[in-house]
């Protein structure tokens, strides 16, 4: 570069004479500094630190944040639940309220814990957790009730992100295993489960007695419906 910048000052000096005018000059000041600005762009593509530098527009950085949910949220938590809901084809099935939310996630009495990711700085999704116990581990286990990431955002690695805080939760308090449930025809979700070493436990059956059916058992009021369950022994 320096043999290059004698060679165009000795070039100068002679154009600028009477006999060459000012347009030579003005033509060299031009050439002079395209060759003293190109190196330094080159140099910042071949560095790898801007392969764009020749595109004034760059995107901009995403940053992905966890953070506690409060009783403000729980309006946002109510809204990201009916989208989960209608990607599980199940819309109907949401009859929880703001109330219900706030009661039952952020009361003194409240069992679980509610978590809300945000990438800089706007909600993108939640999870919601409670522990559990294992009688054969004797330890208790963290079970993931929702998780969910808005369709905008997927792909960004925010769910595998909320994955991993909750299983350092789970680390973190003794508990012996981390579970959750999905969807058997959610197979980009089984994909993923499994792509970080999470395992179906397709032995079991999950059963649930909910709404008439739980209120009528607790009642006393029994079913003939199953003969199979005449033959089930008693619960020790």
């Amino acid at each position: 570069m320096g043999q290059q910048v004698k060679d165009l000052s000795s070039l100068l000096s002679t154009v600028t004479s009477p006999s060459h005018g000012t347009s030579a000059q003005s033509l060299l000041c031009s050439l002079f500094k395209l060759k003293e600005r190109s190196p330094t762009r080159r140099a910042t593509c071949a560095s790898g630190s801007d392969t764009r530098s020749f595109n004034a527009t760059t995107e901009p950085t995403l940053t992905t944040h966890l953070r506690p949910a409060t009783a403000a949220d729980a309006s946002l938590i109510l809204h990201f639940i009916t989208e989960l809901a209608v990607y599980e084809k199940a819309e109907h099935e949401v009859v929880a309220t703001v109330q219900d939310i706030e009661a039952s996630l952020f009361s003194p009495a409240a069992t679980a814990t509610a978590l809300i990711c945000e990438m800089n700085g706007e909600p993108i999704g939640f999870c919601v957790y409670f522990f559990s116990y294992s009688t054969w581990l004797g330890k208790k286990g963290l079970y993931l009730e929702d998780l969910y990431v808005s369709p905008k955002s997927r792909g960004s690695g925010a769910g595998k992100q909320m994955l991993r805080h909750l299983a350092a939760i789970a680390c973190e308090t003794g508990c012996g295993r981390f579970e959750w449930s999905v969807l058997d025809w959610n197979a980009p979700a089984i994909g993923f489960y499994e792509s970080i070493g999470a395992s179906a436990q397709s032995e079991w059956v999950r059963y649930r007695l909910a709404g008439d059916a739980l209120r009528a058992f607790a009642a006393g009021e029994t079913s003939n419906a199953s003969p199979v369950a005449k033959n089930v022994p008693p619960a020790t």
